[in-house]
């Protein structure tokens, strides 16, 4: 019976989807923004669960409904809080019952998209992970170019005003964090395209629209050929979608991503049960 469920684990909350089938992976969801947290609509689900998938979309620590206060360090917190939730290492209360979750997903594929998309490529940063797959949708790869080329794009001023007027008790503790220099692209260690080392080893899928306008898909694929070149990632592939910065678009990059990720592991099981023959 699938399941949609509003858990709380440390800091962190956030909507958790469960197939009815055996699980064979869990997905993290990094959204973009500014928005509010996940209302258990996601766009995702339909997709995850195609793949007998578990999907958890959280909120930031000192985002939204999640605790404590909203910096670049804490969001890469919740990608571990939720990693160890999904792979079994602590349980998970239901916000609604208050009954203790616990799952086991035999991998852990971590995707981010928009603003999310420049979270997850740090998932390293702080410490090491069983994480081996990264899908990064419609992704923030160079904070220092966004919106400073001739192509449509939004511009960063705009989005660090609203945060700070129009979002402040959403994202709390924004305006005092390091998030408004990185906006800027003042702080090039948290700078996607100046930080391709910490991918070494990871399988990484980048997709993105066409149309979008509020981040140009050309930034997405100077990124693919960067980090294809750099020969840090295990494997890099990229597409391009006739889409625009949209949810539809998420899961068309999910799904993209999910389609590589069972072909590689079919093929890695052939190829290994040849040679045991």
């Amino acid at each position: 019976m699938e399941r949609i469920i509003f858990v709380r684990l440390d800091k962190v909350l956030g909507m958790l989807y469960l197939p009815s089938g055996k699980l064979s992976y869990g997905i993290i969801h990094a959204k973009g923004g500014p928005s509010f947290g996940d209302s258990g609509e996601s766009f995702l689900w339909p997709i995850a669960k195609k793949y007998n998938a578990a999907l958890f979309v959280p909120d930031y620590i000192g985002y939204c409904r999640s605790y404590g206060v909203f910096n670049f360090r804490n969001c890469v917190e919740t990608l571990y809080e939720v990693d160890d939730f999904l792979r079994g290492k602590r349980f998970g209360i239901n916000n609604q019952t208050g009954k203790a979750i616990k799952i086991n997903c035999p991998q852990v594929v971590l995707m981010g998209s928009s603003w999310g998309g420049a979270i997850v490529p740090f998932i390293e940063k702080y410490k090491k992970t069983a994480i081996e797959h990264i899908v990064l949708v419609k992704p923030v790869t160079d904070w220092p170019t966004q919106g400073k080329t001739k192509d449509p794009e939004e511009k960063t001023e705009q989005t660090d005003e609203f945060l700070k007027r129009g979002w402040k008790n959403v994202y709390r503790g924004y305006s005092e964090s390091e998030w408004p220099q990185i906006l800027k692209g003042k702080l090039k260690e948290f700078n996607p395209k100046d930080n391709l080392n910490l991918l070494k080893g990871k399988h990484v899928y980048i997709a993105h629209g066409l149309h979008d306008e509020a981040i140009n898909w050309k930034k997405s694929q100077k990124y693919y050929q960067l980090l294809k070149n750099s020969g840090m990632a295990q494997s890099v592939s990229w597409k391009l979608f006739n889409d625009g910065h949209s949810s539809q678009m998420n899961a068309r990059g999910l799904n993209y991503a999910l389609q590589k990720i069972t072909t590689k592991e079919i093929n890695t099981i052939q190829y290994l049960s040849h040679g045991n023959a």
